[in-house]
């Protein structure tokens, strides 16, 4: 939960958790999460395929679990060939939120309205703060839940018991299927634009180099994989269409996620290149109008200040190293290109470490944090300003 008044107001509400222990923030200058995971679809309807799934997002915080737009979402369950439809929408509390057990109330919220109380049984197992972080990065999730062998989907899937508040019938009640919150939108920008956040930071941590002036020519080039992170050209609509892309949508889905015209592309882009031939972080802050995005509820003709922040090598910040932190964090090759990491050594692919399998080590994610840190503190009038 969010902090102890929340927490007092839930318990005068329910007898039954008088002596529950809430997990809240250590105080009140902490900052307020909000975890992404995908909804994949009906644990019944596994294996959804990539010409089958459809994706939703769910956001996990402390005071709610949900989505902020109603979808009613057809499934097409494999095994019978048949198609389900489900609504996913509204928001209901975490404590809640059963990950296993529990059930739906009797009715949802009436027809226009908004919010209210409703009387739930109480969940077998609740929805804690480690299986909401596990959720929102479990990239295997997809791939299992998409190949063509249902026990892999059933034994390897994240599970919730998900109803939506919005059923004004007896809510659905039935087992769905997680998974990594970045298989849909891996940079949660969408969810502030429906909150009509003016002024919006993304920071994009991704393993892909951002492709330098010699090496790509956004306003000429067709587009290809490697030159950008899909999270961030998929807002433009400027995914490439590969075989690797191809073979990748079997566990992502990004193709719902264009907010911003493709045109702006080459804008954000050439930008950001600058920046990063500048040396001082590949940091660019611009206004962006928005396209219709039906999916996701944002209108066309909306503007917001988007500062983009890219993770990638800043030959000023390495010129500052010593000697043997330079050896270790610099490439000993084409160093001059950009793009190229780190080839061997404890700090191999630096600063674009792999971050599946867990091997960021601390003196992997303290040079991280101190490339980050340097380069945000070079724009800090900049961040200031956007902060204020």
């Amino acid at each position: 939960s969010w902090d102890a008044a929340t927490v007092k107001d839930i318990k005068s509400r329910n007898s039954a958790l008088a002596n529950a222990e809430f997990t809240v923030p250590v105080n009140k200058d902490r900052p307020f999460p909000v975890i992404g995971t995908t909804l994949v679809g009906p644990v019944a309807g596994a294996p959804f395929t990539a010409k089958t799934q459809n994706y939703s997002l769910l956001e996990i915080t402390p005071l709610y679990v949900g989505t902020m737009k109603n979808l009613d979402i057809k499934y097409k369950y494999k095994s019978i060939g048949l198609t389900h439809s489900r609504r996913v929408g509204g928001a209901i509390e975490p404590f809640a939120f059963a990950r296993k057990g529990g059930g739906a109330p009797a009715h949802g919220l009436a027809n226009k309205v908004t919010s209210g109380v409703l009387s739930v049984p109480e969940p077998e197992t609740f929805l804690d703060l480690q299986f909401s972080a596990g959720t929102s990065s479990y990239a295997p999730g997809s791939f299992f839940e998409s190949i063509g062998i249902p026990k892999a989907a059933a034994e390897l899937s994240m599970e919730f018991q998900y109803w939506s508040p919005d059923e004004e019938v007896k809510p659905d009640f039935t087992p769905m299927m997680f998974t990594d919150g970045g298989c849909y939108q891996d940079i949660s920008l969408i969810q502030f634009m429906q909150r009509r956040v003016s002024k919006i930071v993304l920071f994009f941590l991704s393993s892909t180099p951002l492709k330098p002036f010699e090496d790509w020519d956004v306003n000429a080039d067709p587009l290809k994989e490697g030159q950008v992170t899909d999270d961030l050209s998929a807002f433009f609509g400027a995914l490439p269409d590969t075989e690797q892309r191809r073979w990748e949508n079997r566990s992502f889905e990004l193709e719902k996620n264009q907010v911003f015209a493709t045109s702006d592309y080459t804008k954000v882009i050439t930008a950001l290149q600058t920046a990063q031939q500048a040396g001082k972080g590949i940091i660019a802050t611009m206004n962006l109008t928005t396209v219709k995005n039906d999916w996701w509820g944002i209108p066309a003709g909306e503007t917001f200040e988007i500062t983009f922040s890219y993770l990638g090598r800043l030959p000023k910040w390495e010129a500052q190293l010593n000697k043997e932190v330079y050896k270790l964090a610099v490439p000993a090759e084409n160093a001059q290109d950009l793009s190229v990491d780190v080839s061997s050594g404890p700090f191999k692919n630096f600063p674009h470490f792999i971050t599946k399998g867990g091997g960021i080590d601390n003196s992997k994610a303290n040079l991280l944090a101190d490339l980050t840190g340097w380069a945000v503190l070079q724009h800090e009038q900049e961040f200031r300003r956007i902060l204020s």
